[in-house]
């Protein structure tokens, strides 16, 4: 794919989400850290949006799909911050939205749009089970840590020695 932008459009196109996401991240230092997560992904969904209006205008589909494609960022950046339910009902809003996007603009180009949904559907879908799957291994693995946890602390209760434990190797202590 090969992609011409009008580098003044698009200078500007970044700057509007640089200076935004430099205060999201100052704001990310502070104890409002989930909510500078969720600006972050807020001001990451707009780009794609703002690319479609300034480039409609030239009818590309190429940049029309990579941008409906970059909403597959957020929907990762959202399962990597929030739970399993409000990564799905985010993925549904893009989805929608990108649904959306026929009707909003028309002169968008429909196989661009389509094509980026099935993308888009794909990875949200595919993000949702993988989320699934770690929270169950977890759930495993904490299930598996406390019961090793009772068998021990049934083996200390009961024994009639003492348990005394001893390191021969000297551990460097700041």
């Amino acid at each position: 794919i090969t992609v011409a932008v009008n580098p003044t459009s698009t200078g500007w196109l970044l700057w509007a989400a640089i200076v935004p996401l430099l205060g999201v991240y100052a704001l990310s230092r502070t104890k409002y850290h989930r909510w500078a997560a969720a600006l972050s992904i807020l001001i990451l969904s707009l780009i794609p949006y703002l690319t479609i209006a300034i480039v409609v205008l030239e009818s590309r589909s190429d940049l029309i799909f990579l941008s409906l494609a970059w909403l597959s960022v957020p929907i990762l950046l959202t399962s990597l911050f929030f739970s399993i339910r409000s990564t799905a009902i985010y993925a549904a809003l893009v989805n929608l939205s990108v649904l959306l996007t026929l009707a909003v603009i028309p002169a968008v180009d429909l196989t661009a749009v389509n094509t980026a949904l099935g993308l888009i559907l794909t990875v949200s879908i595919l993000i949702i089970i993988l989320m699934e799957h770690r929270e169950r291994i977890e759930h495993i693995s904490q299930a598996t840590l406390a019961e090793s946890e009772a068998r021990y602390r049934r083996l200390a209760d009961n024994a009639l020695d003492i348990i005394y434990r001893y390191n021969d190797t000297p551990q460097d202590r700041l």
